[in-house]
Protein backbone atom coordinates (compact mmCIF):
# COMPACT_ATOMS: atom_id res chain seq x y z
CA UNK A 1 0.00 0.00 0.00
CA UNK A 2 1.37 3.36 -0.96
CA UNK A 3 1.25 6.20 1.40
CA UNK A 4 -0.13 9.46 0.02
CA UNK A 5 1.77 12.54 0.86
CA UNK A 6 -0.39 15.34 2.17
CA UNK A 7 0.67 18.88 1.30
CA UNK A 8 0.04 21.61 3.75
CA UNK A 9 0.32 25.29 3.03
CA UNK A 10 1.80 27.51 5.64
CA UNK A 11 -0.70 30.05 7.06
CA UNK A 12 1.93 32.75 6.51
CA UNK A 13 1.99 32.04 2.76
CA UNK A 14 -1.79 32.18 2.58
CA UNK A 15 -1.89 35.54 4.36
CA UNK A 16 1.00 37.12 2.43
CA UNK A 17 -1.01 38.38 -0.60
CA UNK A 18 -3.60 39.94 1.70
CA UNK A 19 -0.92 41.68 3.77
CA UNK A 20 0.74 43.06 0.63
CA UNK A 21 -2.59 44.30 -0.73
CA UNK A 22 -3.44 46.03 2.55
CA UNK A 23 0.00 47.65 2.74
CA UNK A 24 -0.33 49.03 -0.80
CA UNK A 25 -3.82 50.33 -0.08
CA UNK A 26 -2.68 52.01 3.14
CA UNK A 27 0.30 53.62 1.36
CA UNK A 28 -1.98 54.94 -1.39
CA UNK A 29 -4.55 56.35 1.00
CA UNK A 30 -2.51 57.70 3.89
CA UNK A 31 0.98 58.72 2.78
CA UNK A 32 1.62 62.37 1.82
CA UNK A 33 0.48 62.67 -1.74
CA UNK A 34 1.50 65.99 -3.27
CA UNK A 35 -1.90 67.00 -4.60
CA UNK A 36 -3.67 63.66 -4.33
CA UNK A 37 -6.64 63.51 -2.00
CA UNK A 38 -6.00 61.68 1.25
CA UNK A 39 -8.74 59.44 2.59
CA UNK A 40 -11.09 61.15 5.00
CA UNK A 41 -9.76 64.65 4.34
CA UNK A 42 -11.41 67.29 2.15
CA UNK A 43 -9.36 69.17 -0.41
CA UNK A 44 -8.45 72.75 0.43
CA UNK A 45 -6.39 73.90 -2.54
CA UNK A 46 -5.60 77.34 -3.93
CA UNK A 47 -4.65 78.04 -7.54
CA UNK A 48 -4.04 81.38 -9.23
CA UNK A 49 -5.90 81.98 -12.51
CA UNK A 50 -4.89 84.81 -14.83
CA UNK A 51 -6.79 85.46 -18.04
CA UNK A 52 -5.40 87.82 -20.68
CA UNK A 53 -7.45 88.71 -23.75
CA UNK A 54 -5.81 90.92 -26.38
CA UNK A 55 -3.25 92.05 -23.83
CA UNK A 56 -5.85 93.04 -21.23
CA UNK A 57 -6.03 91.16 -17.94
CA UNK A 58 -9.55 90.02 -17.14
CA UNK A 59 -10.25 90.23 -13.39
CA UNK A 60 -11.95 87.35 -11.67
CA UNK A 61 -14.60 88.75 -9.36
CA UNK A 62 -14.63 88.24 -5.62
CA UNK A 63 -17.41 86.02 -4.32
CA UNK A 64 -17.81 83.72 -7.33
CA UNK A 65 -19.51 80.61 -5.98
CA UNK A 66 -20.36 82.18 -2.61
CA UNK A 67 -24.13 82.66 -2.71
CA UNK A 68 -25.52 84.49 0.27
CA UNK A 69 -27.30 82.21 2.72
CA UNK A 70 -26.21 79.02 0.94
CA UNK A 71 -23.16 76.77 1.16
CA UNK A 72 -20.21 77.73 -1.05
CA UNK A 73 -19.63 76.02 -4.38
CA UNK A 74 -16.73 73.54 -4.37
CA UNK A 75 -14.69 76.03 -6.44
CA UNK A 76 -15.03 79.70 -5.58
CA UNK A 77 -13.24 82.99 -4.99
CA UNK A 78 -13.15 85.12 -1.87
CA UNK A 79 -11.33 88.24 -3.06
CA UNK A 80 -10.26 90.02 -6.26
CA UNK A 81 -6.87 88.27 -6.07
CA UNK A 82 -7.54 85.72 -8.88
CA UNK A 83 -7.19 82.84 -6.42
CA UNK A 84 -9.55 79.93 -7.00
CA UNK A 85 -10.33 78.08 -3.79
CA UNK A 86 -11.19 74.40 -4.07
CA UNK A 87 -12.88 73.13 -0.95
CA UNK A 88 -14.41 69.76 -1.70
CA UNK A 89 -14.21 66.05 -1.02
CA UNK A 90 -12.96 65.32 -4.54
CA UNK A 91 -10.92 67.21 -7.14
CA UNK A 92 -12.77 69.76 -9.26
CA UNK A 93 -12.07 70.76 -12.85
CA UNK A 94 -11.27 74.25 -14.05
CA UNK A 95 -14.43 73.93 -16.12
CA UNK A 96 -16.51 73.52 -12.96
CA UNK A 97 -15.15 76.86 -11.72
CA UNK A 98 -16.08 78.57 -15.02
CA UNK A 99 -19.56 77.00 -14.81
CA UNK A 100 -19.94 78.39 -11.29
CA UNK A 101 -18.75 81.79 -12.57
CA UNK A 102 -21.24 81.60 -15.44
CA UNK A 103 -18.54 81.98 -18.10
CA UNK A 104 -18.12 79.80 -21.20
CA UNK A 105 -14.87 77.82 -21.21
CA UNK A 106 -14.40 74.82 -23.50
CA UNK A 107 -11.75 73.48 -25.83
CA UNK A 108 -13.16 75.86 -28.46
CA UNK A 109 -14.58 78.83 -26.53
CA UNK A 110 -13.51 81.34 -23.91
CA UNK A 111 -16.13 83.91 -22.90
CA UNK A 112 -17.85 84.92 -26.16
CA UNK A 113 -14.82 84.02 -28.29
CA UNK A 114 -15.24 80.72 -30.12
CA UNK A 115 -12.98 79.06 -32.67
CA UNK A 116 -10.15 81.41 -31.72
CA UNK A 117 -6.70 80.14 -30.90
CA UNK A 118 -5.98 80.47 -27.24
CA UNK A 119 -3.37 78.91 -25.02
CA UNK A 120 -3.34 77.76 -21.44
CA UNK A 121 -0.20 77.46 -19.36
CA UNK A 122 -0.01 75.65 -16.04
CA UNK A 123 3.05 76.53 -13.99
CA UNK A 124 4.71 77.78 -17.17
CA UNK A 125 4.00 74.62 -19.20
CA UNK A 126 1.60 74.56 -22.14
CA UNK A 127 -1.52 72.53 -21.36
CA UNK A 128 -4.31 71.41 -23.69
CA UNK A 129 -6.53 70.13 -20.88
CA UNK A 130 -8.49 73.42 -20.77
CA UNK A 131 -11.81 72.88 -18.93
CA UNK A 132 -10.81 69.31 -18.05
CA UNK A 133 -7.75 70.48 -16.10
CA UNK A 134 -7.87 69.81 -12.35
CA UNK A 135 -6.16 72.71 -10.55
CA UNK A 136 -3.72 71.58 -7.89
CA UNK A 137 -2.68 73.45 -4.75
CA UNK A 138 -0.22 76.21 -5.68
CA UNK A 139 -0.84 76.08 -9.44
CA UNK A 140 -0.43 79.22 -11.52
CA UNK A 141 -2.73 79.03 -14.52
CA UNK A 142 -2.50 81.52 -17.38
CA UNK A 143 -4.98 81.63 -20.24
CA UNK A 144 -4.03 83.88 -23.17
CA UNK A 145 -6.32 84.75 -26.09
CA UNK A 146 -5.46 87.04 -28.99
CA UNK A 147 -8.29 87.85 -31.38
CA UNK A 148 -6.62 90.78 -33.12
Amino acid sequence: MTRRSRRTTSPALVALPAVIALALLAAFLFLPSGGIVRAGEPIHWHARLDIVINGEEIPIPAGVGLPEGRPPAPTHTHDWDNIIHTEAWEPQTLGSFFDTWGVVFTDRCLFQYCDEDYEMFVNGQLSRAFARYIPQDGDIILIVLNTL
